[in-house]
């Protein structure tokens, strides 16, 4: 029977119509994956149409081909081992080879093989499931395509489909070799499907599940069976379910969504498609669907939107109420179902900033309690901020709200919250103590992990190195308006200062005219030293009247003010002189001689020189030193 069986599958396309069911044999030709049976000796005996495409050969190349011909040399050795563990093994073996396409192209193929002796003629085959893993949306493209193939292949031959059914039942001597086959068929569909994240169903139009593969991690495929997402999912997840299916089962168009699904009080997301079933009229009888649990990914993206959004916010912010607020808005609910931000004063005594719930009645009850029962010494947001270190409980129980209550009261109100989970991570940065960061659930019944703690770690750091820079910034803001307050008011006692110097000495450059009149009517000797003595008087206070510009200039350069500057050319010789007059006036006791300081001084005129040594050059200029 089974010898006659393989004969059979050996049969030309046309001849396999009347043995097989077309549905059936269409699965079996485009699979997701590639089929193989090859004999005691490793030829190929049969392969389907999907395995042909991956190896981009014609069917009459491959039959009776060995199939280590298609596996690249290097891993020959593997395929080899592999068939051996299959000859020795009654379960099924799996490898990953590189397989050579036609165009000398390879691929990466992941291998099932299993040996299958006939019971009564004890022939030997190996079946082998493979499949592509070098591209996985490459793989599921192809698989796309097939289907619309498939579909497009069934709607044009519904007319051929009825007369090969009519046929079918007036040959019911070969049914029995088609139920084998189908048999066959199915066995190789599940091996392909059984270690895939893919949750694989159909539904009538009554939303009732027909058919289940890789059911939820908490039901079983059979007991989902005649049943509805309202039976078997919280109310809210079943509503919006059976909202989307309905849409497909009304206009007859298939969907593609990423949606949310509570599990075990845990939030899980699923990468979801929906196709409408039709029968041989054309009507919709129902849905077929694909959902991949993508939550993994969907978190990750989730967690780097939130750390940008609250980096984004506090980049230039203050450290006011609604700027904390408008973080905790931010966490919740992708985060938690409400969120508390609390602040150390200066008096080291813990406060709540910012309270947000998802939910606006529990909100307000939330923050009349925080009113009445403030944060003592011994709560669990004083020891995390002591300790600087996380607190974080996946199941808050009873005894838990009994440790951190004040009172019966109090008892009583944390009660009524219902916390499920819990997390308090300290605010510190610098060495600086700033606040805590907890976050709760309870309305979600979501459950914190170790994964969570770690996310809101960093969400804290992140949080109180802003606050701190904030801080920072205030801090020296302050200075700086101190020191620019002490500048203005210097500015003012140099201006007063200024004022005032002015003042005497517009008298004694007067009184140095006056006695310079006066010291014309005296003898040629007297007159010629009171003359020395009045211009370097009048020198003196020309200097003095330069260096209180100078000084009221650098406080307009200070100030930011703009300043003209005025180029003059100056005399150093004559400079030199002025100095050594208005030090010999003011110490007559004393000998003023000169050393050699630079010889060819542009601009320099002969002058007589002050206590000059012999044999010094006339036209040098000196530097003046006092003995």
């Amino acid at each position: 029977m089974q010898h006659n069986q393989h004969e059979s599958l050996r049969l030309p396309p046309e001849g396999l119509q009347y043995l097989l069911l077309p549905s059936m044999q269409e699965l079996y030709e485009h699979a997701p994956v590639g089929y193989i049976t090859t004999d005691d000796t490793h030829n190929i005996i049969a392969i389907n149409h999907t395995g042909l495409q991956m190896l981009a050969y014609e069917k009459e190349h491959v039959l009776y081909s060995l199939f280590m011909r298609f596996v690249l040399p290097e891993d020959q050795d593997i395929y080899s081992f592999h068939m051996q563990q299959a000859h020795a093994l009654t379960e099924v073996q799996g490898c990953d080879v590189r397989l050579l396409r036609a165009d000398g192209s390879t691929f990466i193929a992941h291998l099932h093989t299993h040996l299958y002796i006939d019971d009564e003629t004890q022939r030997q085959e190996y079946r082998t499931v493979f499949f592509d893993i070098t591209s996985r949306a490459r793989a599921e493209q192809t698989m796309r395509h097939s289907y619309a193939e498939l579909q497009s292949y069934a709607q044009e031959h519904s007319a051929d489909l009825k007369h090969m059914n009519e046929l079918l039942r007036q040959e019911i001597a070969e049914r029995q070799h088609i139920e084998v086959a189908l048999r066959e068929s199915e066995n190789l569909f599940r091996v392909a499907l059984h270690n895939s994240p893919t949750f694989v169903f159909t539904q009538n139009r009554d939303l009732e599940y027909t058919w289940v593969y890789n059911s939820r991690s908490d039901f079983s495929n059979d007991s989902v069976i005649g049943k509805t997402d309202a039976e078997i999912m919280p109310p809210e997840d079943a509503e919006r379910l059976t909202a989307l299916k309905r849409r497909v089962l009304e206009t007859g168009v298939g969907m593609h969504e990423t949606i949310r699904i509570t599990e075990r009080g845990r939030s899980e997301w699923y990468d979801t498609k929906y196709e409408p079933l039709f029968d041989a009229e054309g009507h919709v009888v129902g849905l077929s669907g694909l959902s991949t649990n993508v939550t993994a990914h969907r978190r990750l993206i989730v967690q780097q939107q939130i750390l940008a959004s609250i980096s984004t916010e506090l980049a230039g912010t203050s450290s006011d109420k609604a700027a904390l607020d408008r973080v905790a808005q931010l966490l919740v609910p992708d985060l938690g179902d409400s969120c508390i931000i609390s602040v150390l004063d200066a008096d080291g005594i813990l406060r709540a900033q910012s309270i947000i719930h998802v939910d606006p009645a529990r909100q307000a009850s939330l923050q009349q309690m925080l009113s009445i029962y403030a944060f003592t010494e011994g709560s669990v947001e004083m020891q995390v901020i002591r300790n600087e270190r996380s607190f974080w409980l996946s199941n808050v129980k009873e005894s838990d709200l009994e440790a951190i209550s004040y009172s019966t009261e109090h008892l009583n109100e944390l009660q009524n919250i219902g916390v499920i989970s819990s997390i308090c991570v300290p605010l510190t940065a610098r060495g600086h103590r700033i606040g805590t960061l907890t976050l709760c659930t309870d309305v979600s019944g979501r459950r914190y992990e170790m994964a969570d703690v770690t996310l809101v770690d960093e969400i804290g750091l992140r949080l109180a190195l802003a606050m701190d820079n904030i801080r920072l910034y205030e801090e020296t803001q302050q200075a700086r308006t101190a020191a620019e307050e002490a500048l203005e008011m210097r500015d003012q006692v140099f201006s007063l200062v200024s004022h005032d110097l002015k003042t005497p000495l517009t008298a004694v450059q007067g009184a140095a005219y006056m006695l310079q009149r006066i010291s014309k009517r005296l003898e040629a000797p007297h007159q010629e030293r009171a003359k020395r003595s009045l211009d370097t008087i009048q020198a003196a206070v020309r200097q003095m009247t330069v260096q209180i510009q100078e000084l009221l200039d650098v406080t307009r350069i200070q100030a930011h003010q703009s300043l003209e500057l005025d180029s003059v050319s100056l005399d150093l010789v004559e400079l030199v002189g002025q100095v050594v007059e208005l030090h010999r006036s003011t110490h007559p006791g004393r000998t003023i001689c000169t050393n050699r300081l630079v010889s060819g001084v542009k601009g320099y005129r002969r002058r007589s020189t002050v206590g000059a040594g012999a044999g010094q050059p006339a036209n040098e200029c000196h530097q003046v030193q006092f003995k």
